[in-house]
């Protein structure tokens, strides 16, 4: 009696490929070779070690007297901008891409981690209100003349009837825990990269942040 061969998988069979962690994808922050942070209780410099797309500076603990890194984080050769709100916006330039180039990011003042925070996309108002479009005009004929910009209130930017372009809108929010669940405080080190012809804003309280207490 014949028996039939079990069948063999193809050698071509297609084997879904699967989605790399964040933690396995490189920092989207590029640094110098010699970007360095100092521990402020022994005074020793530090490089970024350990850096992931989930943990753009690594994670900022001292390995020699284990201290972790805070608000007043001594930076060298750093592109990093400190931040002092918890909440803001920002505006990519008309027709240049779906998403801010910007990053924002904090690093939690018990553990050390960073961590990477993600813009969300602002829902554009139908009819803007007056003094919001003499506002964004004031802000085009400025950036068209030169100098910096930021403004209070940022929703997505259209031309409703003038010749100013259309700029999206985009909120970040220092709202999620650290993994070791500490919330972001006045303690933590909150920072912000700045995209080409982007503009960002403020849109919280400065210096308000959720309580840490139980």
């Amino acid at each position: 009696m014949q028996t039939s061969a079990t069948p063999t998988p193809s050698a071509h069979k297609h084997t879904p490929r699967r989605r790399p962690h964040a933690m396995e994808l490189p920092t989207p922050i590029t640094f110098a070779a010699n970007a360095s942070w100092t521990c402020t209780t022994c005074g020793v410099p530090h490089r970024f070690t350990n850096t992931s797309f989930a943990r753009p500076l690594g994670r900022l603990k001292c390995p020699l007297c284990s201290a972790v890194a805070n608000f007043n984080l001594p930076l060298t050769n750093t592109n990093l901008a400190i931040l002092d709100g918890n909440q803001y916006s920002v505006s990519v330039p008309p027709g240049s891409r779906d998403k801010p180039l910007t990053v924002f990011g904090w690093v939690c003042c018990s553990c050390g981690r960073s961590h990477q925070r993600i813009p969300h996309a602002i829902e554009r108002p139908a009819t803007p209100p007056p003094r919001f479009r003499d506002r964004i005009l004031k802000a085009y004929h400025k950036t068209i003349h030169g100098g910096d910009f930021e403004y209070d209130s940022v929703t997505s930017i259209h031309d409703y009837g003038s010749s100013l372009p259309e700029r999206k809108g985009f909120r970040v929010a220092f709202d999620r825990p650290c993994s070791c669940e500490h919330a972001t405080c006045e303690l933590c080190y909150r920072f912000k990269v700045v995209g080409e012809g982007e503009w960002i804003a403020a849109t919280g309280a400065v210096g308000v942040f959720p309580s840490n207490r139980t």
